[in-house]
């Protein structure tokens, strides 16, 4: 159980963190890229050897692959939708995004069941990112409800994607250390590249702010993953019951912070 507090509390810093790159002006892609490049030190530094990496599979590369791309474009879109449009409404699409695994999941393995509770639960769970994306009684704005629903969907399938990698590819401690910070390896090179690109085009420059901001993101995005993966591995519950503990915890105490650390407002469509 520790785990899952210890990873809740992670995530929920990170969109904290978010919000305050845009108070100090920390750019954005480049705090991310060093972001990764602290994340994936984090994990390489706890085993004892790399000697893993000549004996992993294929189908560990290829997952790693797709959750690192995930990772990277998922994390910029949650940090624009938490500067532009506030905290909860970042946290609550991302983390509501847990019907799609829990879905998924329900399909796939006939152990994880899936009751009328749950299906109820999906529905209010697209209602309420629609409710929180609206700001305050002003008209509909499609755009204000576009990218939170493009966060809903992607997350929920880095979602089912880790859980996916944690029933089939991982076996032990070591192998989630491994697999986060591989995964976290992949994100820094994507990142790195679309980083060298613009600054040969000379359109970003890299700032101490952005190098310090990065590296603390760095720290607690590894160990949200870290946490969450040994929550799976500990066997506590079924990962249909643990998702929505984690995302749910995770939006009520985001939004706790927005409320108390950045005094956002809360309309009662958002409520």
């Amino acid at each position: 159980m520790i785990y899952l507090a210890l990873s809740i509390l992670c995530s929920s810093t990170i969109y904290v963190i978010f919000k305050l790159f845009g108070k100090y002006k920390v750019q954005l892609l480049p705090a991310i890229v060093v972001n990764y490049f602290w994340a994936a030190s984090s994990g390489f530094i706890q085993l004892d050897s790399l000697d893993q990496f000549t004996t992993i599979s294929h189908q560990w590369w290829i997952a790693a692959l797709i959750i690192s791309f995930l990772f990277i474009s998922l994390f910029y879109l949650m940090a624009k939708t938490a500067q532009e449009l506030g905290v909860s409404v970042s946290s609550n699409a991302s983390k509501m995004s847990m019907l799609i695994p829990i879905v998924l999941l329900a399909i796939i393995y006939p152990s994880e069941h899936l009751g009328a509770l749950q299906i109820l639960g999906v529905i209010f769970a697209l209602i309420g990112i629609y409710l929180t994306s609206q700001k305050g009684n002003t008209s509909f704005k499609w755009k204000s409800v576009f990218w939170p629903f493009v966060l809903f969907i992607g997350s929920g399938i880095l979602d089912f994607l880790i859980a996916y990698a944690n029933e089939h590819l991982l076996h032990s401690a070591a192998d989630d250390s491994f697999f986060t910070s591989l995964c976290f390896s992949f994100a820094f090179v994507w990142g790195a590249l679309v980083l060298l690109y613009q600054g040969i085009k000379g359109a970003i420059k890299i700032n101490r702010a952005s190098i310090i901001g990065g590296s603390l993101l760095g720290l607690v995005n590894y160990g949200s993953i870290y946490f969450l993966l040994r929550t799976y591995a500990g066997n506590i519950a079924q990962k249909t019951a643990i998702l929505p503990v984690n995302n749910l915890a995770i939006i009520i105490i985001s939004t706790l912070f927005s409320i108390l650390l950045f005094q956002e407002k809360l309309s009662r469509n958002n409520i």
